[in-house]
């Protein structure tokens, strides 16, 4: 026969070793979840370990059914999906922006291209312009020196 003292202190004993045991298996968890990427594991964790921990402290409350603990556990998953369903569409959606936004750049480019190539037309025109008008004006000068003498 043990005393009080005895067992309160024996069960202590068996609480910290297994919370010692526990936290060496969530360190497992959490080095196999990592590996699985960001949502890898969820599914199985939500299965199977949820329920487990639901119903070690539930006990002192029994107002929770395992209908609602169900329930609240599909509920979970369906919007964990949605979750996983938005965060795709959102990576397609900035996908295709990336794609206009350098379609984009690509025919920014282009004008660019063919405004410099304009300015430079251009130019050269106003340059040939300038050199004919000065001949045309030398011309229009020895017309004049001709005319008068």
């Amino acid at each position: 026969v043990f005393s009080c003292d005895q067992n309160l202190n024996r069960c202590c004993e068996l609480i910290e070793f297994t919370a010692k045991i526990q936290g060496q298996l969530f360190s497992i968890l959490n080095l196999t979840a990592a590996e699985g990427g960001q949502y890898a594991g969820v599914d199985t964790l939500k299965t199977r370990l949820l329920p487990f921990l639901g119903n070690c402290f539930s006990v002192a409350s029994t107002s929770v059914t395992d209908d609602i603990s169900r329930q609240l556990m599909q509920d979970s998953a369906e919007k964990d999906r949605k979750i996983r369903e938005l965060s795709f569409s959102h990576e397609s959606d900035m996908k295709k922006m990336e794609a206009q936004l350098s379609s984009t750049r690509l025919q920014l480019e282009s004008v660019t291209a063919e405004l410099m190539d304009a300015q430079n037309e251009l130019d050269d025109t106003r340059n040939k312009s300038a050199t004919t008008i000065l001949a045309t004006e030398d011309e229009i000068l020895q017309l004049k020196a001709e005319w008068v003498m």
